[in-house]
This record gives structure tokens, C-alpha cells and sequence, in this order.
């Protein structure tokens, strides 16, 4: 009888362990780790890139739960070129140096006021569209790209000096189309024009398909489609 509650209570003591185990896993030993196989971005000293990256690095190492500091450290470097690996070159490897890698970096390159101007002169430093479909059509995936970037830092979207700035690099023509598309809404703000010139080139793009020698013996039936459009 005895040996019947004990075999009973060895069941029991077992069951409780595995519970246990399952609720508070032990940590796992650093060299038995496996890291994701992937290629983590370099990074060169690009302030405008460095929100991007950091992201992804975040993602990937900094926010890894069971890597020790020192391993991310590693990581770190190894990820750093040009003048952003020689800021943290003097920081040996060490889980008490992580820490003070991750604020250089962060007090050198993520400063969002600095990285705005760095946008809005990238922005304004885009060379003008000429009337080519395909070279506007270029023109406004660069200008959105910046602009993504512009939002993160809250940028007012509506910023009449960011809005003229971004017809500036447009032909008069698809200037005049935006601005008949804007006569049916005078409260647009950046995401309107956006919004707008991509409807306007979609057009134009349109036009160059079924005739590629001339957009000008299209543009009533432009007329047409943005006279459509404002009415939607």
C-alpha cells in the first residue's frame, strides 16, 4: 500500500515539474542559440537611413531575448562601416558595453530635427521632371520615399512650403491638371497632392501607351478624365 501512494505521489511531483518547466523556462546557454539567418543592413554614417536600420537591427539583435549584450555588441560592430563603425571603435566588446554603443550611436545620428532639414533639402535638391511620363513618374517615388520619412518625424502634412516645394518639381502641365483637380477641394494637404500628380501621370502614362510620340494630341481626353475625377 506504501509503495502504491508513493509511485502515486512520484506521478504527481512529475506532472508538477512539467508545468513548472513550461510556465519559467530556463534561460538557454548562449553557444546553443540560434540566431536568425539573415543579412542584417550595413550602416555607414547616413543619417537618414539610421532609423531604418536601427529598426531592423532592433528587430532582429537588440531586442533578441536571449543574447547576451556582449553577442549583440559583436553583431553591432560587425553591422557599422565608415564613420559610424569609428564612433563606437573604441568600445570593447563586453555585455557592460552595449549600452553605451547603442546611446553613441543614437546621440550621434538619431536627431530628428537635424534629419528633418537633411529631408526637406533632399526634397528640395530633386532635380525638376521634365514632361516624360516615365521621368515624373521617377520623380514622385523619390519625392514619396522622402516624404514617408518626413512623417515619421511628424511632419505637419499640411506645410504650404513642403506642398509648393513638391509641385516645383513638375512640368507646368501637370501643374495646371493637379490644379484643376484641387479647384474641387481647397483644404488639401501633402497626401491630396500626392495623391493628385499620381492620378495626373497615371494619365499621361496612359496617353504615351496608345500614342508614344505625342501626349499633346491627347490632352482633351485628359481634360476629360480629370473633369471625371473631380466629380467621384
Amino acid at each position: 500500500m506504501e509503495k502504491a501512494v508513493e509511485e502515486v505521489q512520484a506521478v504527481i511531483a512529475k506532472q508538477q515539474q512539467r508545468r513548472d518547466e513550461a510556465e519559467h523556462p530556463a534561460p538557454i546557454p548562449c553557444h546553443l542559440i540560434q540566431t536568425p539567418k539573415l543579412e542584417l543592413p550595413k550602416f555607414a554614417g547616413d543619417m537618414t537611413l539610421f532609423p531604418e536600420f536601427w529598426e531592423i537591427f532592433s528587430a532582429a539583435i537588440d531586442n533578441h531575448p536571449y543574447m547576451t549584450d556582449a553577442t549583440k555588441l559583436i553583431y553591432l560592430k560587425g553591422a557599422l562601416q565608415g564613420d559610424a563603425k569609428d564612433i563606437v571603435a573604441s568600445v570593447q566588446v563586453g555585455d557592460d558595453n552595449y549600452s553605451k554603443a547603442v546611446e553613441l550611436l543614437k546621440n550621434t545620428y538619431n536627431r530628428p530635427e537635424l534629419l528633418r532639414n537633411r529631408l526637406v533639402e533632399q526634397l528640395e535638391a530633386l532635380p525638376p521632371a521634365n514632361e516624360s511620363p516615365l521621368v515624373q513618374r521617377t520623380t514622385l517615388c523619390k519625392v514619396k520615399a522622402i516624404w514617408v520619412q518626413l512623417i515619421n518625424l511628424n511632419e505637419q502634412p499640411g506645410s504650404t512650403m513642403t506642398m509648393k516645394t513638391i509641385m516645383s518639381k513638375f512640368p507646368q502641365k501637370t501643374r495646371e491638371k493637379v490644379g484643376e483637380l484641387r479647384r474641387r477641394n481647397d483644404n488639401w494637404n501633402t497626401e491630396d497632392l500626392l495623391s493628385a500628380l499620381d492620378r495626373v501621370i497615371d494619365q499621361f502614362e496612359l496617353m504615351e501607351d496608345t500614342d508614344p510620340t505625342s501626349i499633346n494630341a491627347h490632352r482633351s481626353y485628359l481634360d476629360q478624365c480629370v473633369r471625371e475625377g473631380t466629380k467621384s
